[in-house]
């Protein structure tokens, strides 16, 4: 139930929306939608915590500081998250470089969007909130939550077991990448490889601050290299 309703309300919406407002990047006010969704994804991660704690796997970084005294582990996994979390940053930008290069080279770029910074301590509020809850919504949903809901699904039938995750990575990848296809095609080859990129970090640490800290990153540079 919980599965048809994001997707209904959550993931489908985004692959047939349109740039309905095209000032939506110029007039921060409170943004109640991405609380909203927010919400919600706090709300599947403690469903999923419930349902699945069981199935918890350490992360590729965890097992290799499990040898070192105690006191020091929780110190050496952080800074080690921070700095995957910090490579993914860049390799967002990165990525979002080249391609904006090759959209101005082939003359397919958007321009109908108005983008201004907020101007005052409110709107500067407003607008960190507007991206932090987009970033960890998007998190949630498409690097967490989906990819593990599709391989639940596909890996409980016999015929589909064998391909069941690199068919669950693809669903999410494409899902996400279609979110954005409102705003062109270099935007949806943008996020597809930006999906990839976040699916790595959340899978090599295990967590959803790391990507969802790079993911935020990168949309508070774009704000204000897209003025």
């Amino acid at each position: 139930m919980l599965f048809f309703i994001i997707l209904a309300f959550f993931v489908i919406p985004p692959l047939f929306g349109s740039l309905g407002n095209k000032q939506q990047f110029s007039d921060w006010c409170f943004p109640l939608p991405q609380f909203i969704y927010a919400l919600t994804a706090t709300a599947v991660l403690i469903f999923w915590k419930k349902t699945y704690s069981g199935e918890k796997k350490l992360s590729a970084n965890q097992k290799t500081v499990t040898a070192v005294h105690p006191c020091s582990v929780k110190k050496i996994i952080f800074l080690t998250n921070t700095g995957i979390s910090l490579l993914t940053f860049g390799e967002l930008c990165t990525a979002a470089a080249l391609l904006e290069l090759a959209a101005y080279f082939s003359g397919n770029i958007k321009s109908d969007i108005r983008v201004m910074a907020p101007s005052g301590l409110l709107q500067i509020f407003f607008c960190v909130s507007n991206f932090a809850f987009s970033a960890f919504y998007e998190e949630v949903i498409y690097r967490f939550y989906l990819p593990a809901v599709f391989y639940k699904f596909l890996a409980s039938g016999q015929r589909l077991a064998k391909i069941a995750q690199p068919a669950a990575e693809i669903i999410a990848a494409v899902l996400f990448a279609f979110s954005h296809r409102y705003l062109g095609i270099f935007p949806v080859i943008n996020a597809a490889v930006a999906h990839i990129f976040l699916r790595i970090c959340f899978k090599r640490t295990g967590l959803i601050w790391t990507d969802t800290a790079a993911h935020f990153c990168y949309n508070i540079l774009n704000l204000f290299l897209l003025r």
